[in-house]
Formats: C-alpha cells, structure tokens, sequence
C-alpha cells in the first residue's frame, strides 16, 4: 500500500473513531441540556461537539496536543459553536473538583499514559450526580473484550464512582461502516466523598 494511502487509512480512522463515538453515547446517555461536559482527550473534538445541539451550558475540550485542540476550535467556529479548550495530560487535568455535569472520553491507548489516574481525574472533575462515560473500541475476541470491560467497571469503582452501564458490542452504523464499541457509565453519589488523585 502506498504511503499516501496508509496516512489517509490513519486520519480517516482517528476521525472515524471519534464521529462513531457520540452515536452510542447519545443512545445511553439521553440529552444533555444545560449540563457542563467535559470531552478528555478530546482529539479533534467530533465527540464534544456530538453534543453541542442539545445546548449544553459549557463545552469543553481537553487535549494533551495543540494541534488536536486548534482543529477541535476550528470546527467549532465553523459550527458556530462556543467551546473552550485546555492542553493537559488526562492524568492532570486544570479544573477545580467538581466542574462538569458530565465527562466523557473516547479511549484511545496512546492518549492514556496511565489509564487509572486518568479516570480518577475525571472522576474529581463531577459534581454530585455527575457521570463520567468512557467508550473504546472492541475487539473482536471474546475474552479480551470482557477484560477490557471488566478493566474499567474496576477503575471507575476504584474512584467511588457508581456504575450505571457496563456494554460491549455497542453497535453504531451512522455512516454505513459498521463499528463495535465497548462503554463504561458511572456516577458519582449525591452524598459528596470527592475521588481524588492528587
């Protein structure tokens, strides 16, 4: 396969990956009207702006790369939506505790350094009743799609999160080619015990 070809096959599946995304999470989640999310590695920021129809109060996106976030803010421009970005590790993210309604994440392995700080960062990030969603693509081998679900029901657990939805084989066609998706959903209870991981 040519060069040119391999560097189109990887651009169109990085933002295939996030266009996929949002179709599962808008099926689980319902609207998100007047909420404050937060989209963690956030890419070019297909997966955040999935939600800006449904008048969120505050859109955020978090990238460690300035060049995933200037694409992330011109897309917004021309959708004419307000958004505000922020360059971070998912393991350090710049928000005081207790910031979004709702954070969401579209896991890519090489966006996640350590993949279990990362979520109890996010998990700082909601208020009481927020809930943080994580969504991957499958495998298609039975046994390492259950360890990779089963991998995150245990990490957002460990934060004190609630899990609400732990799914494989998510199905999503939006755009005709057919992709699985795995997805984690928890809460944080009314109750306050802000997860820390500083």
């Amino acid at each position: 396969m040519p060069a040119s070809e391999t560097l189109s096959s990887r651009r169109f599946d990085g933002i295939a990956d996030d266009f996929f995304a949002g179709e599962v999470l808008h099926r689980t989640l319902g609207p998100q009207t007047g909420s404050a999310i937060c989209d963690v590695a956030c890419g070019a920021g297909s997966l955040a702006l999935s939600f800006a129809d449904e008048y969120p109060a505050r859109l955020v996106g978090v990238d460690a790369d300035p060049s995933m976030l200037e694409s992330f803010r011109k897309l917004a421009a021309e959708r004419s939506v307000s958004v505000e970005t922020a360059r971070a590790a998912t393991e350090e993210l710049p928000f005081p505790d207790a910031s979004f309604d709702l954070v969401v994440s579209l896991f890519v392995p090489h966006r996640f350094q350590d993949a279990a700080r990362a979520v109890g960062e996010m998990a700082r990030l909601l208020r009481p009743g927020g809930r943080l969603a994580v969504i991957g693509p499958q495998s298609h081998q039975d046994s390492a799609r259950r360890h990779a679900l089963a991998e995150w029901v245990g990490r957002l657990r460990s934060t004190g999160l609630r899990v609400l939805a732990a799914r494989g084989g998510q199905p999503e066609s939006r755009t005709g080619l057919p992709v699985t998706r795995w997805l984690v959903i928890g809460v944080k209870p009314l109750g306050g015990g802000a997860p820390t991981c500083r």
